[in-house]
Order: structure tokens, then C-alpha cells, then sequence
């Protein structure tokens, strides 16, 4: 359990540094974007053109793994919410041959919804 803990606080510290490097390469797109107008003698519109274009692609790629990361921490969080519920139930005693309660719907001891399945993907959230 010690263990889990210290895990947590990691990647909540590594998810804490990703949050600073994305706000520091959109401030940084930001000045690409206004310096682009103005670009220096040395460099040729093609060459300002083409880098913006790999910075702008390079962003995008950014944008998408963050809402990779963002999908999978929610299905693990929903993931480990009903391994919490199975573990409650698990540990709760009940009668020998008792399948649960009476008129008790499968899923509803653990919590879920009356109709939802038990593994239902969780609800999309956004980044802030």
C-alpha cells in the first residue's frame, strides 16, 4: 500500500512537470506565431514557413497524446473504483448458497446504476 502511495505522488508530480512543459510550448507557439510576421533578414519565407508548419505539427501531436493520457488515467480510475466495490463486496459476509440480497439486481451491490453495465466506459472529461 506504501508503495501504491508513492507511485501516486509520482505521477502526480510527473503530471504536475507535463502540465508546466505544455503551458511553456503554448507560450512558445504563441511567439512563433506572432514573430512569423516579422521574421528575421537571414531567413527566407519557405524556411520560416516550412519550421512553423513542423512546430505547428509537432503541437498537434502534443495535443493528442495529452488526450491519449487524459482517456486512459479516466478508464483506470473507473477500472480501480470497481475493483474498490468488488473488494468491499468480496469482503462483506453473506449466507452460504446466497446469491445476495433478495430482489437484488447484479451490478447494484457494487454501486452501479440500475441497467448499467458494470464495466461502462466513464464519462470524457476535458482538460482545464
Amino acid at each position: 500500500s506504501g508503495s501504491l502511495v508513492l507511485l501516486g505522488e509520482r505521477w502526480r508530480l510527473a503530471w504536475r512537470r507535463g502540465d508546466e512543459l505544455y503551458y511553456r510550448a503554448l507560450l512558445k507557439l504563441t511567439q512563433l506565431r506572432e514573430a512569423r510576421r516579422r521574421p528575421h533578414e537571414d531567413l527566407s519565407g519557405r524556411e520560416v514557413q516550412k519550421a512553423a508548419g513542423f512546430v505547428e505539427h509537432g503541437f498537434a501531436l502534443l495535443l493528442r497524446q495529452r488526450e491519449a493520457l487524459q482517456a486512459a488515467v479516466e478508464h483506470c480510475a473507473a477500472l480501480d473504483a470497481r475493483l474498490e466495490r468488488l473488494a468491499n463486496l468480496s469482503a462483506r459476509p453473506s449466507a452460504p448458497g446466497a446469491g445476495g440480497a433478495p430482489g437484488e439486481v447484479p451490478g447494484e451491490a457494487l454501486g452501479e446504476a440500475p441497467g448499467q453495465p458494470l464495466l461502462a466506459p466513464p464519462c470524457r472529461a476535458t482538460f482545464v
